[in-house]
């Protein structure tokens, strides 16, 4: 048993000096599979995009930023991927907003 010398504790004195002290070391539990785990797994966002697309859907990048609270240039980046990997086709199209606004955007289909 690995024991721990703290010095001017109130303990059961060990050999040595008489400042020092040994004190018994507690089991540490140190896994991350344990009853109370606060780290658990999770699929990368790319693949977490492509499972929430199915075959035909059209999206573009800030659709998915808001539903995956991240970034638009990081949700652009993920469907840039998934595009190269042959997963999603893209194409400019221009698209009228909520508010009104038009613009040339990159759309995204699921193949």
């Amino acid at each position: 048993m690995k024991y721990l010398v703290v010095r001017n504790a109130k303990l059961q004195r060990g050999k040595g000096d008489d400042n020092n002290m040994t004190v018994k070391r507690k089991k540490i539990d140190i896994s991350i599979n344990g009853k109370d785990r606060k780290i658990f797994y999770v699929k990368p966002l790319k693949y977490q995009i492509l499972d929430a697309l199915k075959k035909g859907d059209e999206t573009i990048s800030s659709t998915v930023a808001k539903a995956f609270k991240t970034s638009r240039r990081r949700a652009l980046e993920k469907l840039s991927t998934l595009e190269e990997e042959g997963f999603v086709t893209s194409e400019f199209k221009s698209c009228k907003f909520e508010s009104g606004s038009v613009a040339k955007t990159r759309i995204f289909t699921r193949v």
